[in-house]
């Protein structure tokens, strides 16, 4: 769980599709799945988002990456 929001907050400035690409080693698409499962835009930036939202992408990460 930490470790997305790490990632998230990783690189100053960028979407969070661009974050969880560079800073979780995860592809376009992979990322794109993600966000898709947590129904978060991959425009959005980490501070835009909520505990929830966080939990979201958890999970959504937790189903797509098994």
């Amino acid at each position: 769980f930490f470790n997305i929001i790490h990632a998230c907050f990783g690189t100053r400035r960028k979407t969070l599709l661009n974050s969880l690409c560079l800073n979780m080693g995860l592809n376009k698409e992979q990322a794109l799945n993600i966000l898709s499962f947590a129904k978060i835009s991959p425009e959005k930036r980490a501070e835009n988002l909520t505990v929830l939202d966080y939990l979201k992408l958890y999970f959504g990460y937790i189903e797509n990456m098994q």
